[in-house]
């Protein structure tokens, strides 16, 4: 056996003079605002029409802008990014309608964006290079619907690409668990090939590889299965095989929570946002809920071996996990002692099964197993040894943290070996608690 240490826890127009494109603009995500008024945006109305209104951070108001080959731009509806902006019956009659339609890869589809300067642009149909898109009668009501008219350089007809800034890189590639910031910090989850939540017992159904691949986006797979990725299949969160649908980008909150945006745009999301175990997860628009927003802690599940081991607080090495006496009984309490020099500070970890799974035994008698008391889930809860009973009450999930330190996570409760009101001295108790990332707890 293994003998170890632990440490614990330019305005250029259309026509007569040559035309500039849009040099700005590249393939992205971006709000589209009106220079009739910065406020005003283009957005999906319910009957698929394309109209101007308040900004209000709508999935409806957000659109991909994909540059083609030609050097012309597809424009996806984040509503449903088969849809796409399309000049009705590709009609190049003034007043035209401009709608969002099922991409089918004409003309009536593809745009040309022509400077007019001080940012904006002109959105120019390839149907003919005399059509824009235009808010008619220059109008900035609610609801307003746009249209194509012939180009009169009106502000009606000029358009600014805000691009949203979420696709870039904000966290480092490496293993992490998800946590949801609902009450609980309940643990993004596999449960067969679904998505779900469940308490946070750092196993390997709730650990994953979160890897960059560029462009702002990632790939989160499973740590079990690294071909299996994070996947929307219609509106539900699932692992599968890698795909467009399997491209993630992760936003920084700038409040230490993330959100998960899919390509089409819509928001990993807990439904309903409840937190009981199994509820499922799967995409929805913004709406900046708790049930949105996750944090990511970089962990190592596979970083101990079996062995003997001594465990010490992260900050305090001159003290170690032990029990009262050498004579091991049912319900010997568990403390911190400053006596590191017999068997009761030192204990036998065994991985038992293919998951972060261990049992951890006293050397004296292996058959005497750190134990959760009562199979307690809640706060509090003491720790002690008790003989071997093959209950989750004995069994933990022990993962490395960023800082080197090490968590114990008790399979039945979700919650970690904890001294006793984070008095780190010779006598304290150990029992466990919720988690909360203090030095208490590594």
């Amino acid at each position: 056996m293994k003998f170890g240490y632990f440490i614990f826890f330019s305005v250029l127009f259309l026509f007569g003079i040559s035309c500039v494109n849009a040099g700005g603009v590249s393939s992205g995500v971006y709000v589209i605002r009106s220079s009739l008024d910065n406020e005003k945006v283009l957005t999906t109305a319910d009957n698929n029409n394309i109209q101007i209104n308040s900004f209000e951070q709508k999935n409806n108001q957000y659109w991909q802008v994909i540059k083609q080959d030609d050097g012309s731009f597809i424009i996806e509806s984040l509503v449903d990014n088969s849809l796409v902006f399309d000049v009705t019956f590709a009609s190049i009659k003034n007043e035209t309608n401009v709608r969002i339609y099922s991409n089918n890869g004409t003309a009536a589809q593809k745009w040309k964006l022509k400077s007019a300067g001080e940012g904006y642009y002109y959105i120019v149909s390839l149907l003919s290079d005399k059509m824009v898109l235009d808010i008619a009668q220059g109008s900035i009501a609610e609801g307003t619907n746009g249209q194509l008219y012939t180009i009169n350089y009106s502000a009606a007809q000029k358009f600014k690409f805000d691009e949203i800034n979420e696709r870039k890189k904000t966290i480092e590639n490496g293993t992490y668990v998800i946590n949801s910031i609902l009450n609980n910090f309940p643990a993004i989850s596999i449960n067969n090939d679904n998505v779900v939540i469940n308490k946070n017992i750092y196993s390997y159904d709730e650990t994953w590889n979160i890897k960059y691949i560029g462009d702002g986006y990632y790939e989160i797979s499973s740590y079990k299965n690294n071909a299996s990725l994070l996947t929307i299949l219609e509106n539900n969160v699932v692992v599968d095989e890698k795909g467009d649908n399997s491209k993630w980008v992760i936003k920084d909150n700038l409040d230490d929570t993330y959100s998960i945006i899919s390509l089409s745009g819509y928001y990993l999301d807990i439904k309903s946002a409840s937190n009981k175990d199994g509820t499922n997860v799967w995409v929805y628009e913004n709406n900046d809920t708790a049930a949105q927003k996750f944090t990511f802690t970089k962990v190592d599940v596979d970083s101990i071996k079996d062995g003997i081991y001594e465990i010490m607080p992260f900050t305090n090495n001159n003290l170690y996990i032990s029990i009262n006496n050498e004579i091991t009984l049912n319900s010997e309490n568990v403390m911190l002692s400053n006596n590191n020099f017999s068997n009761n500070a030192r204990w036998y970890i065994k991985k038992i099964e293919d998951d972060n799974v261990y049992e951890i035994s006293s050397v004296i008698d292996n058959d005497f197993l750190l134990d959760v008391s009562g199979g307690s889930i809640l706060d509090k809860g003491n720790v002690q040894i008790y003989r071997k009973n093959n209950t989750f009450a004995q069994r933990f999930s022990i993962v490395k943290l960023s800082d080197e330190s090490y968590m114990f996570v008790n399979i039945e409760s979700g919650k970690v070996l904890d001294i006793a009101g984070g008095n780190i001295r010779n006598g304290t108790n150990i029992w466990q608690y919720t988690i909360n990332n203090t030095n208490a707890q590594k």
